[in-house]
């Protein structure tokens, strides 16, 4: 009975309910829009970075991620690389990094020497799917390079630049190789530092044999990267395992902020719906106070008008939750199929490693949380009218005016 007078209640005043509707309705639509486009930063940061950054497992030298250095190297990655390739399906490359300099006839640069295996590498980072002009390394004597160093140093496809590095023996090595792709990765640093060489071309001006600085692994699940990390530890003594977590805490920070952002946003929605349920249902409240004290004169418990109260909020709150999931759900899908162009603020994203093309999403449990917290906002707000109506005197309500 008590549900049947709610709805019924609802519907008394179609323009205030539909006002309250519109207004719950509006506060899901934001939220679970908000949360759509942090899913799609989120994700677009993560995987960039696996990416392009870091890899979602790194196997290296102790100390060789904070302080790199010519001297950091694994000894043994001859061992490394057969104990990997047992692991059926697991992707990883091995890599020689060094830090150098860039140059050519017109200018020099700092550089980061990738020295890397092109099949290998092309398993665990998409920098050969970002070669804009060119192709990726197919021999030795190539090298692969950014766009921004390329201008940096006005070179085209085709010609000639020279890498020096200080090698084990402290003396500086150089070699000139010549240019046979040119990437974009949309990483600014990574752009503008990084080159890719064969592995042993890394080697040669290292002065390494089969020493190796890094091996990477790229794993389809992020979330299994630190299980991974935690057994290769126990696998691989001497050398130091960490996982993209522990590789780029800039990264863990921001997607910690992204999640403040959005609950603070979420707040701010749910306190102005909360507001708009209190201001209304005290209007109804005093609209209804002879019809409460009669109620209450023909022996219902206070709880009852309470409880009737309750469920108007919820039924009116339940609309508008529905109204406005299914408005997100119509403008979301179509931006999650065919992606949404941000290109105006391109570079801004681009510092984070964010496409200008972005695929804003939801999962079912922002859905059923944003449902949650919309409705246990809603009940919260009625509370204060609903205690209010069931502490009416029996005989002040009859005869108000």
């Amino acid at each position: 009975m008590i549900l049947t007078i709610a709805w019924r209640n609802i519907w008394r005043n179609k323009r205030r309910s539909f006002v309250l509707i519109i207004t719950i309705a509006i506060g899901s639509f934001a939220i679970l829009g908000t949360q759509a486009f942090v899913n799609a930063f989120e994700r677009q940061m993560v995987n960039g970075s696996l990416d392009f950054q870091t890899a979602s497992v790194e196997i290296a030298a102790p100390g060789f991620r904070t302080q790199p250095s010519i001297d950091s190297f694994i000894e043994q990655g001859d061992a490394l690389e057969s104990e990997l390739k047992a692991k059926i399906g697991l992707k990883w490359s091995p890599r020689v990094l060094l830090q150098g300099m860039a140059s050519s006839p017109e200018s020099a640069t700092a550089a980061q020497i990738y020295g890397v295996v092109p099949e290998r590498e092309r398993s665990v980072s998409l920098i050969a799917d970002k070669i804009i002009e060119g192709t990726f390394l197919t021999q030795e004597g190539q090298v692969v390079i950014g766009v921004d160093m390329a201008d940096h140093l006005d070179l085209r496809l085709g010609e000639k630049m020279v890498l020096m590095v200080s090698g084990l023996s402290k003396d500086i090595n150089a070699n000139a190789f010549r240019i046979i792709g040119i990437f974009q990765s949309g990483y600014q640093d990574v752009d503008k530092m990084r080159v890719y060489v064969s592995r042993h071309d890394a080697a040669r001006l290292a002065e390494y044999d089969q020493q190796l600085n890094m091996v990477a692994i790229k794993l389809d699940d992020p979330a299994q990267a630190e299980p991974l990390a935690n057994q290769l530890a126990l696998s691989t003594p001497g050398c130091e395992v960490l996982h993209w977590r522990q590789l780029n805490p800039f990264l863990v920070v921001s997607l910690e902020s992204f999640k403040y952002n959005v609950w603070i946003f979420g707040g701010i929605m749910l306190t102005a719906i909360a507001f708009s349920i209190i201001n209304i249902f005290l209007m109804v409240i005093f609209e209804r106070v002879r019809e409460i004290g009669i109620t209450l004169a023909l022996g219902a418990p206070p709880r009852v008008i309470r409880a009737m109260l309750i469920w108007e909020t919820l039924f009116v709150g339940l609309l508008g939750c529905f109204v406005g999931s299914v408005t997100a759900f119509a403008f979301i899908h179509p931006l999650t199929t065919g992606g949404l162009d941000l290109s105006i603020v391109s570079e801004g994203l681009g510092r984070f490693g964010i496409s200008p093309i972005i695929h804003p999403f939801v999962t079912t449990s922002d859905q059923v949380l944003a449902v949650l917290m919309t409705l246990g906002m809603s009940v919260l707000a009625s509370l204060y009218p609903a205690i209010k109506a069931s502490r009416f005197q029996v005989v002040d309500a009859i005869h108000f005016q």
